[in-house]
């Protein structure tokens, strides 16, 4: 999984803003939602998302 140093700074940013909150990441749509509801694009190696998606369904 991929994400911009930029990206991740800011989620962790959030959390510290908000102690106990937690990401959400959807692997199938490839998305993470930070505690304030913003929701980032990333990247993974289909192979590794088709791996993992099938082994945790």
């Amino acid at each position: 999984m991929t994400l911009p140093d930029a990206e991740v700074a800011a989620i962790r940013a959030r959390l510290r803003e908000r102690p106990g909150a937690t990401p959400k990441i959807d692997l199938a749509a490839q998305t993470v939602t930070d505690p304030a509801g913003q929701v980032r694009r990333f990247d993974i190696h289909p192979v590794r998302r088709k791996y993992v998606l099938s082994v945790h369904l």
